[in-house]
């Protein structure tokens, strides 16, 4: 699976195996002091299986993220 969260105002973006799927408004408070992977937003599931790749940019990707999920999913093999 390929997941892709973009995190934009107090918006998020959420796109699965390269297709957009939703956006959700975000009302909470972003903190320095925690970084969670693989955790739902409730901290109450966590994922099983194993990340293959995490990529984290400085800046708004959205103009080439179509580029990125192309050239992961060719790598990988993710989707058809």
């Amino acid at each position: 699976k390929l997941l892709t969260s973009i995190v934009e105002n107090n918006n998020i973006k959420a796109y699965y195996n390269g297709v957009f799927q939703s956006t959700i408004a975000y009302t909470g408070t972003y903190l320095n002091t925690a970084f969670t992977l693989g955790q739902s937003h409730n901290r109450a599931n966590f994922m099983t299986g194993h990340f293959q790749e995490l990529i984290v940019f400085p800046s708004d990707i959205t103009e080439i993220l179509p580029n990125i999920h192309e050239e992961m999913n060719l790598y990988y093999n993710i989707y058809i």
